[in-house]
């Protein structure tokens, strides 16, 4: 090769290399664009593991509290409702519960498709209750906000119900099989101080810690979906 040729193939080179960063520096600013307006409307950041709000057991909110649900004086836990739906729906996830966002509280949230339709909708569910478990198994492949690109193969039950109650204040039962079932169960584990990764082996959480922190010092960032009104604000 020529030293001319090879100039031209450096400039080439550069050139490519300089239109990649200046799409990438676009791509970056366009989420965190995305990031301050979802901070805006209600967004949390999520807590990773292994932080200590999610090996504690949650607190359940007392049953005086729970009748003034529907007062306005309490606009501060309405937001916080509000809140963990929008963080929920901005992330495209099933389901969420209060620890998640360093709130040691008994509350989740759950998002499924209404029966017969594409829509979704999100549920909360606040003192929940396992209520029945059926003794049919199913395995799979599950992941966990507060662990970002880590999968962990759980054997659950095939059926959950849970009990509680709801945003308004009312008794609400939630249950199903397959995936809202997994939903259900990994949510209460949240509740409990569980994650999918205490069924790992100390070795492998040993190498997940590392993993998550390398993540975490590299500056871990979420890819965020804009939520509709209907399931960001299911709390009025």
């Amino acid at each position: 090769m020529t030293p001319a040729q090879r100039r031209d193939k450096q400039v080439v080179k550069d050139s490519f290399t300089t239109a990649y960063e200046a799409a990438a520096n676009e791509l970056h600013s366009i989420e965190r664009e995305k990031e301050r307006n979802a901070h805006a409307k209600g967004f949390r950041p999520i807590v990773i593991w292994p932080d200590p709000v999610l090996s504690r057991v949650a607190e359940p909110i007392p049953p005086n509290l729970i009748e003034e649900l529907n007062s306005s004086n309490w606009s501060q836990f309405r937001d916080l409702l509000n809140a963990m739906a929008f963080t929920m729906v901005s992330l495209n996830a099933n389901g969420l519960a209060a620890p998640q966002i360093g709130v040691s509280l008994q509350i989740i949230a759950l998002r499924f498709k209404k029966s017969g339709s594409e829509e979704f909708e999100t549920i909360h569910v606040i003192n929940p209750k396992i209520t029945e478990l059926n003794d049919a198994k199913q395995t799979t492949v599950e992941k966990c906000l507060s662990l970002p690109g880590i999968e962990v193969e759980k054997t659950r039950a095939a059926f959950a119900r849970i009990e509680g109650i709801g945003s308004d204040g009312a008794r609400i039962e939630v249950a199903g099989e397959g995936l809202i079932a997994v939903a259900i169960q990994h949510e209460m584990d949240h509740l409990n101080g569980i994650t999918i990764a205490d069924g790992c082996t100390s070795l492998k959480r040993s190498r997940l810690r590392s993993k998550l922190k390398k993540k975490k010092e590299a500056g871990l960032r979420y890819r965020l979906v804009e939520p509709d009104a209907q399931n960001a604000e299911v709390s009025k």
